[in-house]
């Protein structure tokens, strides 16, 4: 499972019409549109997105929170490293891709 230190660019399913797979449909962004704002995070009729870094910045990432590094598994998975987070994708319900976090240290009491 490659790791990348520099961001790459991914494709997630938005509207339930497919779920992607390999290594290798996760990063065709063909036929996936980008959203552009100010409809970054919003569905724009759904279907094939791509995450961009403009618009996970923007959405996934709490202000002062830096990248890390960006994981693409074998089965399709994908997992990024944050200073503050660990977000990955996920198929809740397994029908629609979507983005979860969760903070990477545990709250100090």
């Amino acid at each position: 499972m490659p790791v990348f230190r520099e961001w790459r660019d991914f494709s997630i399913f938005t509207d339930g019409g497919g779920i992607r797979k390999t290594m290798a449909e996760r990063l065709d962004l063909n036929g996936a549109f980008i959203p552009q704002p100010p409809d970054y995070g919003r569905p724009v009729g759904g279907g094939l997105e791509v995450i961009t870094w403009p618009q996970f910045a923007r959405h996934y990432m709490a202000e002062g929170d830096t990248f890390e590094a960006i994981e693409f598994g074998t089965h399709g998975d994908v997992t990024i490293w944050t200073r503050d987070c660990v977000h990955w994708v996920d198929v809740p319900g397994g029908v629609v891709e979507c983005m979860q976090r969760l903070p990477r240290h545990p709250p100090s009491a």
